[in-house]
C-alpha cells in the first residue's frame, strides 16, 4: 500500500508540472526563445552595451511579464543611459517580484540621488536600512546624502 500511494503521489506531481510548463508555454510563447532571448540580453548587459540590452530586455517582458531579472537588469542599463524615472519603475517591478529587493532599493535611491532628488533618495536608503540595518552600501549612500543635503542648505 505504501508503494502504492508513493507512485500515484509521483505521477499526481508529475501531471501538475506538465500543467504548468504546457499552461506557461501557451500564455508565454516558447520558453526556449524567453531562455534564449534572456541569453542574449544578458550577453549584450554584461558586456556594457546598455542600449541594446535595454531593447533586449523589453522584448522579453513583451513576451512574459514575470521575468523579475529582466526588469532589474534594464532598470540598471536605463540608469547607465540616464533614463533615471525608467529606471525606478522598473526597480519598482523588480521589488514588486520580490527579485534583489534590497539591491533594487539602493538603486533607486541612486537614482534619486542623480535626480537630485536627495530627500526621496534617503528614503529609499532608509527602506534598504530597514531590511538590513548593517548594509554597508546603504549606510555609505545615506551619508553622502545627507552630506549633500547640508550643503545645500548652507
Amino acid at each position: 500500500m505504501r508503494y502504492v500511494s508513493s507512485a500515484f503521489i509521483f505521477i499526481l506531481i508529475s501531471i501538475s508540472c506538465t500543467n504548468i510548463v504546457k499552461n506557461r508555454k501557451s500564455k508565454c510563447g516558447d520558453d526556449v526563445s524567453i531562455t534564449s532571448l534572456l541569453n542574449s540580453a544578458d550577453s549584450v548587459y554584461y558586456s556594457d552595451d546598455f542600449d541594446s540590452a535595454v531593447k533586449l530586455y523589453s522584448n522579453i517582458l513583451k513576451k512574459d511579464s514575470m521575468v523579475a531579472s529582466a526588469y532589474f537588469n534594464r532598470a540598471y542599463s536605463e540608469s547607465r543611459l540616464y533614463c533615471y524615472n525608467n529606471s525606478i519603475k522598473d526597480y519598482h517591478a523588480s521589488i514588486k517580484h520580490k527579485y534583489r529587493v534590497i539591491d533594487a532599493l539602493i538603486n533607486i535611491g541612486c537614482n534619486y540621488s542623480a535626480l537630485l532628488n536627495f530627500d526621496k533618495a534617503l528614503i529609499y536608503f532608509d527602506k534598504a536600512l530597514i531590511i538590513d540595518s548593517k548594509n554597508e552600501k546603504a549606510l555609505y549612500l545615506k551619508r553622502i546624502c545627507e552630506n549633500e543635503l547640508e550643503n545645500l542648505k548652507r
